[in-house]
């Protein structure tokens, strides 16, 4: 992975702690209180696995979107899915981790860890099912398509139909390359 793409996962990391820790500390519970009824480690672990499979499904119909759009050699509904599943595998990248740090504060019985990933991965699933959203919206030429172009043209009878830059035809009368005389004496 490169140096810039570690720099943007642990930015984005950082941002969806910090508004995740936001939302926490001013209502009490995460922002959908998802995690808020549950009470063992099993329930987090199903709803945090049922979320990530909800990410990778929306990543895999993304991907579906995008071979469309290469098929149908539609260029700006090519750009706009792609854009929208850059930040989609980001965000599925971060819950599958987050995932593996679940399972691994579960089995450290760690419960403030169990909530921060599970809140993370319910964080990053919520920005995904915004993308998917995003992503369905991505139209392009066919959208704008009004049919197929067709030209008229008609030629004026009146117009000459020999070649005027061809031998010693002149179109008009020579204009006369005479300077006049100044309007004004330089002294």
């Amino acid at each position: 992975m490169s140096r810039f793409v570690r720099i943007a996962l642990v930015s984005f990391i950082v941002g969806l702690t910090a508004v995740g820790g936001v939302a926490a500390a001013t209502t009490g519970a995460p922002p959908d209180d998802t995690f808020a009824k549950v009470k063992s480690a099993d329930e987090v672990l199903a709803i945090s696995q049922s979320a990530i499979s909800q990410m990778q499904e929306t990543l895999t119909q993304g991907i579906e979107r995008l071979e469309a759009a290469r098929g149908e050699k539609d260029l700006m509904r090519y750009n706009c899915i792609n854009a929208k599943l850059k930040a989609i595998r980001g965000l599925v990248q971060i819950g599958e981790l987050s995932g593996q740090a679940l399972n691994e504060a579960i089995s450290a019985r760690n419960m403030e860890l169990i909530r921060h990933n599970a809140i993370k991965i319910d964080l990053a699933r919520a920005r995904v099912e915004a993308f998917r959203v995003e992503l369905e919206a991505c139209v392009g030429e066919n959208s704008q398509y009004t049919g197929g172009t067709e030209i008229e043209s008609t030629i004026d009878p009146d117009i000459r139909q020999d070649n005027p830059t061809e031998g010693d035809i002149l179109a008009n009368e020579p204009i006369d390359l005479d300077r006049p005389f100044p309007a004004t004496l330089a002294f």
